[in-house]
């Protein structure tokens, strides 16, 4: 589908080229790009671990791997160009990754994309998933393919698997020349269509909540179930924070029986930030932000979000909790626990709106800041 730029009063067609053209490289530009932006997949997929090789009797290396919330692992498969038998090789490498315990991901994490530390990369990891048991994690691997284009024999191949049962998606990305320098770039999920993907997210949804019933939850697991389901539902009824509340198909998030319901906001040039709400030993509800450089990539953007904490505690109206770990670029950021308890039923009512309006306050007033301390990093090339 052709891309139009509106100029005075008339569409002027973009020159579509391509990677080659444009001197766009696998892994120098496109890995890296997605790398950095794996949102552009899915707003609820956390990459582990890039050019991934932690096999015993192999050198094969898996471009990305991710996991998304529910703990299905994400392998993705990047080429330029036509990407002939892209399909065969990221089956292979779901395979290979089928039976990866959470501890082998948190050690991948760890050495990969996230904390250097591996107690802080299990925290980081643990702070994404739904879940927080760990026997929930991988319990699937789910594929997708990004290439500049796809041959009929791959996409006809990847229909047949998913109508199989299997979880394959296609990305294709086109280049365009851009008129004011440069290239632009359009990335669009081509299989499943938007309309099947809805459908898939529901019958996912589904599949998920019968395994949960499966498994029993014990009497306070499942009030912790159902208090996290309020959460949602309030939040849902305000429209707050859809990212944090709401799937990528646009249905209610599915509760957890964990203490923490928080979202990844994004990586911005290796800033990660995980924002939410958070309950502690006592049951008390407070917003809770954890933020990280643990690679070492911006070291002047999260020194200048760390001296920015009087602005953002103007911001959001309260004095904040500020944790930084010795010796390490994290931080944790603590709001004040708002009144009533998490295991208190007849609390909820009150204690449910007031801490939705408390997390809204919360990442409206820390949000700006961490973009506003990449961007002028970016600026001074720190």
């Amino acid at each position: 589908m052709p891309l139009y730029r509106i100029a005075d009063d008339r569409f002027d067609g973009l020159t579509r080229t391509t990677f080659a053209e444009a001197g766009v490289t696998e892994r120098g530009h496109l890995q890296r790009f997605l790398r950095e932006r794996a949102d552009v997949f899915d707003p609820d997929l956390l990459l582990l671990a890039e050019e991934f090789s932690d096999w015993a009797d192999s050198q094969r290396r898996v471009d990305l791997l991710g996991v998304d919330r529910d703990g299905t692992l994400v392998v993705i498969e990047l080429k330029r160009g036509a990407g002939e038998h892209m399909e065969l090789q990221a089956l292979r490498y779901a395979a290979m990754v089928s039976d990866m315990t959470l501890d082998r991901a948190v050690r991948a994490f760890a050495a990969g994309l996230g904390p250097n530390d591996e107690a802080d990369a299990r925290e980081a990891l643990m702070t994404h998933l739904e879940s927080d048991r760990e026997e929930d994690f991988a319990g699937d691997v789910r594929i997708v393919l990004a290439s500049e284009t796809f041959e009929t024999e791959i996409t006809t191949t990847v229909l047949w698997l998913n109508a199989q049962g299997l979880d394959l998606r296609c990305v294709e990305m086109t280049a365009y020349d851009d008129p004011s320098g440069g290239v632009l770039l359009d990335v669009r999920q081509v299989i499943p269509l938007p309309s099947e993907e809805r459908y898939r997210v529901r019958a996912k949804a589904k599949r998920a909540a019968e395994r949960a019933d499966r498994a029993g939850l014990t009497e306070a697991e499942e009030r912790r179930r159902r208090f996290w389901q309020r959460v949602i539902e309030h939040a849902n009824e305000r429209e707050a924070i859809p990212s944090l509340f709401m799937t990528k198909g646009g249905t209610p998030k599915r509760p957890n029986r964990g203490s923490q319901l928080s979202h990844k906001p994004g990586t911005v040039a290796g800033l990660d930030c995980w924002v939410g709400l958070e309950v502690d030993g006592s049951s008390a509800v407070y917003p809770r932000a954890f933020v990280s450089d643990a690679a070492d990539e911006t070291p002047a953007a999260f020194d200048q979000l760390t001296r920015a904490a009087d602005q953002i505690e103007a911001a959001f109206g309260e004095p904040l909790g500020w944790d930084p770990k010795d010796g390490k670029r994290d931080c944790i950021v603590a709001g004040p626990k708002v009144s009533g308890s998490a295991e208190v039923q007849a609390d909820w009512d009150d204690l449910i709106p007031a801490a939705v309006d408390a997390l809204v306050r919360f990442h409206a007033a820390l949000l700006p800041h961490l973009d506003s301390a990449v961007e002028s990093a970016d600026r001074s090339g720190g």
